[in-house]
């Protein structure tokens, strides 16, 4: 368990130092429709929050900018074709732009949150304890995310 926590630390820390470089100069000439970020509570650290299917105007213009990344939810997803369509409107303002999302299978899913997610979760990946079979879904997993345009998946890592 301590292996799998350390190789997703990196990925933590670069996320946090995504949101740390980029959130300083996102309040900076918004208007009042732009602010609803700014409702997060102060404690945590803030980063550019996709509210809706299509996305607020404010993150395409900061895309343009140079925002560094987007954190999108199971709210931002209602179809494949939607989120696909989504995320190559975000890439096409700024190609370098970092999209993610947390999608684990099981309980924890994005894509297919009104459904319920079509892979096991890792509580019965570890039940059934086949490497292989965690290594298809893996994998899977992985090629929807891509072909869906998410770069980024906040999920954990085993090693």
């Amino acid at each position: 368990m301590a292996g799998a926590t350390l190789t997703a630390l990196p990925v933590v820390v670069f996320f946090l130092i995504v949101q740390r470089h980029v959130v300083g100069g996102l309040t900076a000439g918004r208007s009042r429709a732009d602010r609803g970020f700014d409702r997060a509570p102060r404690r945590s650290l803030p980063f550019a929050r996709v509210h809706r299917h299509g996305g607020p105007d404010w993150i395409l213009r900061r895309a343009a900018a140079g925002l560094g990344g987007v954190c999108l939810y199971a709210r931002n997803v209602s179809s494949p074709e939607q989120l696909a369509a989504l995320t190559a409107r975000l890439h096409a303002e700024n190609p370098r732009l970092v999209i993610a999302i947390d999608e684990e299978g099981g309980d924890v899913t994005r894509l297919e949150a009104a459904s319920g997610s079509s892979y096991p979760g890792n509580l019965a990946l570890g039940a059934v304890d086949d490497l292989d079979l965690t290594r298809a879904v893996a994998r899977s997993m992985g090629a929807d995310l891509a072909a869906a345009g998410i770069d980024l998946d906040l999920a954990p890592v085993a090693t």
